[in-house]
């Protein structure tokens, strides 16, 4: 063979004792090139001048080729046959190769991981992928737009992927012939199957075959940040790991707008289109944020009615377990009329963004009302709502920071949390200095004691959002009641810790 430079067909078969085809460096013209059987062949080198001239290539049986280097400039080829060679990996020397071709029949080389070189390949009449057992993508065929003859893509068992041709198969007209797919690996045994497995449902960028565990989701793939819901929704086999998040299910009763014959509060607020759309505890004396605050929520979740109604905004705190006066992390939330406090979406309970499984002390608190607390510290597992309800929180089971008075108000059976600091100075007063009286006077004007303000105000203490010192409903009473009718200058504390 040495000297040869033109080979209408080059034959090559059954040479057990060829191991190369450097003989062939002079060759510059063969059309038809047929490799067969040479069992010891390991380079075929020799070819890479031939290789723009090549348009027919047969390469089959060949038990010890490991690659096709040598076939770089192999950019001509129409038929490509590749058949039981058993060690051959993949086809990179073939990445030239471009355009449309006549057929590609790839089969039985059961070494062969990929077909990436033939990406530029745009149309094909007959496409044949078969038995090749270590294939695990058909990555190579995504640049195919048209096949005009058959499709078969059978007994791969490792091919899982088939989404390279998902537009092929999704586009009607693109391929003419019959279409077998099947006996290749979950995912990829039929047509069917590729579209279920490469169709990306949920618009997230990501595939059941890149790894899309919820393909109906769009806030699930691999690599989303995983949040407290109970799914795996980073795609990495695990539930709610790693999440920094604590999360509670509190319930409490503002005095103020309680209706004890129903056990339910009014929504005045929300019915008179009162309460903002953004947390009102920023800049508020006595309420600092940890972590919290700018919480915002929106006019669909104020529209809601019923029970689930929303009363106003309130404050919670999670607290350290030794030290109950030390703030851990903070959130404003919403209070539906049955005491539910809730996320600013109007349902969930409330998240906050620190390290579950630990001890805290639970503390709800109002902008015009007192704040409770639990007495101790209770375990809280991460990601899991824990449910802390003030409303039949015993006065034993209540922080008491000081014990001169109870932590709540208890009104027909059920605790509420005390009305009427327009101060917010953690002290009820009705007479003496920095009284909370002088609230309602300063806003309805000190020497017009019968007219009424309506707004969002501190000192509208039942929250009706009519701020009224005098007359039917008025503020003041509210007040009154709370230190006692018949001791006006007794003060009630706030028994949160501090």
């Amino acid at each position: 063979m040495e000297g040869l430079t033109s080979a209408q067909e080059l034959l090559i078969s059954s040479n057990d004792q060829l191991g190369n085809l450097d003989a062939l460096n002079n060759l510059v013209n063969a059309p038809y090139v047929l490799l067969s059987a040479n069992l010891n062949l390991e380079s075929i080198e020799g070819l890479l001048n031939a290789g723009p001239t090549i348009e027919n290539l047969i390469i089959e049986s060949n038990n010890s080729l490991t690659n096709l280097n040598g076939l770089e400039n192999a950019t001509a080829i129409q038929y490509l046959g590749l058949y039981a060679n058993p060690l051959l990996e993949n086809l990179n020397p073939l990445s030239n190769l471009s355009g449309p071709v006549e057929q590609l029949v790839i089969s039985n080389n059961s070494g062969l991981t990929n077909i990436d070189a033939l990406s530029g390949v745009s149309a094909a009449s007959l496409v044949l992928i078969e038995e090749n057992h270590s294939l695990n993508s058909l990555q190579g065929l995504d640049g195919l737009t048209q096949i005009t003859g058959d499709l078969s893509i059978s007994g791969n068992l490792q091919l899982a992927d088939g989404c390279a041709i998902y537009p092929l198969l999704t586009t009607p007209g693109a391929i003419s012939g019959p279409i077998v797919i099947e006996n290749n690996d979950i995912g990829c045994n039929s047509v069917a199957e590729i579209i279920t497995y490469c169709s990306d449902a949920d618009d997230d960028a990501f595939t059941i075959v890149d790894g899309d565990c919820d393909d109906d989701d769009p806030d699930t793939y691999p690599g989303a940040t995983e949040v407290c819901d109970g799914a795996d929704n980073n795609c990495d086999g695990f539930v709610d790991e790693g999440v920094a998040s604590t999360v509670v299910a509190v319930k409490a009763y503002l005095q103020g707008p309680y209706i004890a014959a129903v056990q339910l509060m009014h929504d005045s607020l929300r019915i008179k289109d009162l309460i903002p759309l953004t947390e009102p505890y920023t800049g508020l004396t006595n309420f600092t944020h940890v972590g919290g605050g700018g919480e915002t929520t929106t006019a669909d979740v104020l529209a809601v009615t019923g029970n689930n109604a929303i009363v106003d905004w309130v404050f919670l705190e999670l607290r350290d377990s030794a030290n109950p006066a030390l703030v851990i992390a903070t959130r404003s939330a919403l209070l539906q009329r049955d005491g539910d406090v809730v996320d600013v979406d109007g349902v969930s309970p409330v998240e906050f963004p620190i390290a579950g499984d630990v001890f805290y002390f639970v503390t709800v608190r109002h902008r015009n009302h007192f704040g409770a607390q639990i007495g101790d510290p209770v375990f809280h597992p991460s990601c899991n709502a824990l449910e802390t309800d003030f409303r039949n929180l015993l006065p034993g089971d209540s922080y008491q920071f000081n014990g001169l008075n109870p932590a709540q108000r208890l009104i027909s059976g059920k605790y509420v949390l005390w009305a009427g600091n327009g101060r917010v100075d953690f002290q009820l007063k009705y007479n003496g200095s920095n009284n909370d009286r002088s609230v309602i006077l300063s806003v309805v004007g000190l020497n017009t004691p019968n007219a009424t303000v309506p707004g969002y105000l501190l000192a509208d203490y039942n929250l009706d959002g009519l701020v009224k010192y005098n007359g039917s409903s008025n503020d003041r009473n509210l007040l009154l009641s709370n230190v006692g009718i018949l001791t006006p200058s007794a003060i009630v504390h706030d028994q949160i810790a501090r």
